[in-house]
């Protein structure tokens, strides 16, 4: 039993405990989604950059999607179920990918200084390593983050989107690549 679950990418960790005389007690971490990745279809992807295979008719946590991480050919993008083969393989290239660790990362950042925030946001792009770019569920406001300094671009942030909000601004981009 423990063989088969731990081959079922949606597991952490399996533990099985034998009590006799005809008793056996299974305990199973799954592994949270942090976000959704879109690839050839949607996957969870857990804080390690795990994949985790969705069921099709699963009821969906509200995540930003992360986009832009690999492009995949297009005739495989409209299969319904998953190609084990094809799972392994886009896997072990998604644990060593730069653009999906910097969207996870960006997730993280923002769950740490601004979980509020984070409700927010539905896709986080990141076709270009070097300037991801967050859009908002609401009003499609477009956020370019650039690289580094995460915690004080975040604060400044939610200053700038306060102040907006206060002086009653609609804007449709907010650029934070640049000092203050």
């Amino acid at each position: 039993a423990r063989d088969r679950l731990i081959l079922d990418r949606r597991f952490d960790r399996i533990f099985l405990n034998r009590q006799f005389p005809n008793t056996v007690h299974i305990y199973i971490r799954e592994r949270k989604p942090v976000a959704f990745v879109k690839l050839d279809q949607l996957y969870g992807v857990d804080a390690n950059a795990e994949l985790i295979p969705l069921p099709s008719a699963a009821h969906l946590p509200d995540l930003a999607v992360i986009t832009g991480v690999m492009s995949w050919d297009g005739d495989q993008a409209n299969q319904s179920s998953v190609d084990p083969q094809r799972f392994e393989s886009m896997r072990d290239s998604m644990l060593t990918n730069p653009n999906l660790d910097r969207g996870i990362y960006l997730v993280e950042m923002i769950k740490h200084y601004s979980p509020e925030f984070l409700d927010r946001i539905s896709e986080i792009n990141v076709v270009r390593p070097h300037d991801p770019v967050v859009y908002t569920v609401e009003d499609g406001l477009s956020i370019r983050f650039g690289v580094g300094r995460y915690p004080h671009k975040i604060k400044l942030l939610n200053q700038t989107i306060h102040r907006l909000k206060k002086d009653g601004i609609k804007t449709r981009v907010i650029d934070l690549r640049f000092k203050d």
